[in-house]
């Protein structure tokens, strides 16, 4: 098996794994997700559309980054190649001078994604004409007020608590860092926050700086929720939470989710537990492999 290159060339054949379907992160219903390929192992691939590209010359020259394309790396990113890019007519034609493999390397996903909404086709378009003019200005960038602002009040809050160690400047930083999380963080691991890859890179780890883990958090939003926007048992979005919290009126309903908006505001501080369930840090305590009795 080999690859078609747009310049009559054949690369050489990936070597496939018999793990190549293992997650990167625990499901309620043990749905395995395709995990990244280990560097200099085989040649990148991802699969879009029931196509399988060579991803190994395009990484550098990716306009967000290599380190953003790398996420779509051993598995099938059609949802998050179609959510990500605003013009459509770009991206297609970039994707047509990949060179493609032969055969699949795992099976593709029969969607539906997103460009097979007719709702998100029309908002795309009117995004394009009426806040980017026409595609005359660019969706990434655009916010160097908003850094200067958020860097300058996160050291002074910072500072000052540092400093006189005030109760209600303890309230105020935990306000900053949820407009960090929502703000620099979001935007930085989304590419969108400055046109500068290494920036948005840099900026990315605002998510370390406020205790959480820029890591993680690319793969639970990227991967995980804007792949599968609310499915029940791939979007963590949805199911994390479980049993404690009930997003979605999917998942199964106890007695006391009647009361969750009274209690949920208690559980918050506890969320960061919730990023690969509940069940899998108390498995890792208890040395076994442990799948949520929910479902």
């Amino acid at each position: 098996m080999g690859v078609e290159g747009t310049a009559g060339k054949h690369v050489p054949p990936f070597q496939s794994r018999p793990d190549s379907r293992v997650s990167v992160f625990s499901s309620p219903s043990n749905h395995a997700l395709p995990r990244p390929l280990k560097k200099n192992k085989e040649r990148p691939w991802t699969v879009i559309r029931g196509v399988a590209y060579d991803l190994t010359e395009f990484i550098d020259k990716h306009p967000g980054g290599g380190h953003m394309v790398r996420q779509a790396i051993g598995r099938d990113a059609t949802g998050l190649f179609e959510s990500y890019h605003m013009r459509s007519d770009v991206t297609q034609a970039v994707l047509a001078k990949l060179p493609k493999l032969a055969t699949l390397p795992i099976p593709a996903e029969t969607g539906p994604f997103p460009n097979d909404s007719k709702i998100y086709m029309a908002i795309k378009e009117r995004v394009q004409k009426e806040v980017l003019g026409g595609g005359k200005r660019s969706a990434r960038g655009g916010m160097t007020g908003l850094i200067l602002i958020d860097v300058a009040l996160t050291l002074a809050v910072y500072t000052l608590y540092i400093t006189t160690n005030q109760i209600w400047l303890g309230v105020l930083m935990g306000v900053v860092g949820a407009h960090i999380g929502m703000t620099l963080n979001h935007c930085a691991n989304h590419g969108g926050l400055t046109k500068n890859p290494t920036i948005n890179y840099i900026f990315g780890f605002a998510n370390d700086f406020i205790g959480g883990s820029s890591l993680i958090w690319n793969y639970h939003h990227h991967i995980s929720h804007h792949i599968y926007v609310n499915s029940i048992h791939r979007d963590q979005d949805v199911f994390s939470a479980m049993p404690f919290i009930r997003f979605d009126k999917r998942l199964p309903k106890s007695w006391f989710h009647v009361y969750q908006h009274v209690y949920m505001i208690l559980l918050f501080p506890f969320l960061f537990s919730t990023v690969d369930g509940w069940w899998w840090w108390w498995g890792l305590l208890l040395q076994q492999k442990l799948t949520p009795p929910f479902f």
